[in-house]
């Protein structure tokens, strides 16, 4: 699983440090598979400044998701640590002087703990992470570059730039390159989930597979890649343009191009009932209906035509065009798709990677909608209401009651030009809306009749909807500032029933 560095909180620093001792290093029997893929996200370069920071000190330059994928922890070259979303801040090594500059972090199994490296292999512990060694005292042939743990946190490996592996507390060492001459510098490496092996990354996207770890393929002669994470059933490769290219023993399965891979699997609380990363050229008949044609209800504006809806190169694609005329003699047609009714659950998670052009006057909107009667609805992403040349924030919009009776929050501030995964959390009595994996805001019962609402106790609806996703031109704002073009992209979509 790899880290998104587009939304991040400000450093807080931490005030625990335990400093490196002499550990170990790995054996040095070298091994190399024929190759060219540890939740732990090492990349060769800055990801970026964090939030509220200014300078080279302040750039991220590793991450590392929590366990169950709710948070995330970003770290700096001088230390200090970032906890995103639920991830907790466990502290780091801001104002400590160090020797060599901090290239890696990885996360305990429990995600209450992690441990930093630099480049020098000097290894920090924090939360209930386990010092095990390092190689702070040893001479090396190149520096460190970033780190892997084992399943049960009691052990790591650490890999230097000429692919030389040292392992600590239980991590078995399984080989390295440190004897091969490479065609490239190693830049990151990341550990199978049995922890019998591993992969080791390089700078032109060659992997190298050792111990039970499966090849299954590589973007080298690509172009240069920055990290390397374990995936469901082999490895993830995310390459210097931001794609993310994700193998599995059999060979090359996707590539993500929002930078983010697709959820697979259950998660606490939630079990997963449908996943598409639209990677053919059709919508797939089992989870879809047929694209909406016609006008939509009360927006004589518009006009929906399945030649809106487009899959390929890994992209739903919902566009907005400006006609001379449609059907119904508006001057914008859009694209827009719904799950099957044989999809529709009362309560459940979804979440989507997205992104939209900016289009004034057009909606980008993935909501959840009844399979029969009208209310109730829930808009978790709506948008459309920026200046020209943005689309800046969002609003999510419940709707209950025969007289249609509303209760709306907005998000004014994130920019869904660029990628984000926009989601709901729909339990009894409770709507949670989310972007990248944090709450923005929750609505409940108790919080719409605290708000004045009529009948706030049918307020969260209970009877079975299922996902729609649309494009639309809105009735007064679609106009001269209006592009002649514009489109949602959506990389992947997920949804879970409660668990």
């Amino acid at each position: 699983m790899f880290v998104p560095v587009n939304a991040v909180a400000a450093v807080a620093e931490g005030e625990t440090v335990l400093r490196p001792n002499l550990g170990r290093p790995g054996r040095s029997r070298t091994t190399r598979r024929a190759a060219t893929a540890c939740a732990c996200l090492t990349v060769a370069g800055a990801l970026g400044p964090l939030a509220g920071s200014a300078g080279a000190a302040s750039t991220v330059v590793a991450g590392a998701p929590t366990p169950d994928g709710t948070g995330a922890w970003l770290v700096t070259a001088t230390g200090a640590v970032s906890a995103v979303g639920a991830a907790p801040q466990l502290g780091g090594l801001g104002g400590v002087a160090l020797d060599q500059p901090i290239v890696g972090i990885a996360a305990t199994p429990s995600g209450r703990g992690y441990w930093l490296v630099a480049s020098d292999g000097g290894v920090f512990a924090f939360g209930d992470a386990r010092f095990a060694g390092s190689t702070g005292s040893m001479h090396l042939d190149r520096p460190i570059v970033g780190m892997a743990s084992t399943p049960d946190g009691g052990g790591y490996w650490l890999v230097a730039g000429d692919g030389g592996v040292f392992s600590f507390g239980d991590a078995r060492f399984e080989g390295s390159t440190g004897g091969v001459r490479l065609d490239a510098p190693v830049v990151g490496m990341a550990a199978t989930h049995d922890g019998g092996g591993y992969w080791l990354l390089g700078a032109d996207g060659g992997v190298f597979a050792f111990g039970s770890a499966p090849f299954g393929g590589s973007p080298a002669g690509t172009g240069p890649a920055v990290g390397i994470g374990a995936g469901p059933s082999g490895y993830e490769v995310v390459t210097a343009t931001g794609a993310l290219d994700r193998y599995a023993a059999g060979g090359f399965t996707a590539s993500a191009v929002s930078g983010a891979p697709m959820p697979v699997g259950d998660l606490p609380g939630w079990h997963q009932t449908f996943a598409d990363d639209f990677t053919g050229t059709a919508l797939d008949p089992t989870l879809w209906g047929n694209p909406f044609a016609g006008e939509p209800g009360g927006d004589p504006a518009a006009w929906w035509d399945p030649s809106q809806v487009t899959v390929g190169g890994g992209l739903l694609t919902l566009s907005t065009t400006y006609t001379s005329g449609a059907p119904n003699g508006a001057h914008w047609v859009s694209g827009g798709i719904s799950l099957r009714d044989s999809r529709a659950q009362a309560y459940g998670k979804y979440e989507l990677r997205m992104r939209g052009d900016a289009a004034y006057g057009v909606a980008d909107i993935a909501m959840l909608w009844p399979v029969s009667g009208w209310p109730p609805e829930i808009d978790f992403y709506e948008d459309g209401w920026s200046a020209a040349g943005t689309r800046t924030g969002t609003s999510a919009t419940v709707h209950w009651d025969g007289a249609n009776y509303t209760f709306q929050v907005r998000q004014g501030t994130i920019d869904f030009t660029h990628w984000h995964t926009v989601g709901v959390e729909w339990t009894p009595g409770s709507i949670v809306y989310t972007v990248d994996g944090a709450p923005w805001a929750t609505v409940t019962t108790t919080s719409i009749a605290t708000a004045g609402s009529p009948d706030a106790a049918n307020a969260v609806p209970s009877s079975p909807m299922v996902l729609h996703l649309q494009s639309q031109a809105l009735q007064g704002w679609a106009g001269s500032q209006t592009p002649g073009r514009s489109a949602m992209q959506v990389d992947w979509v997920v949804g879970y029933s409660p668990a």
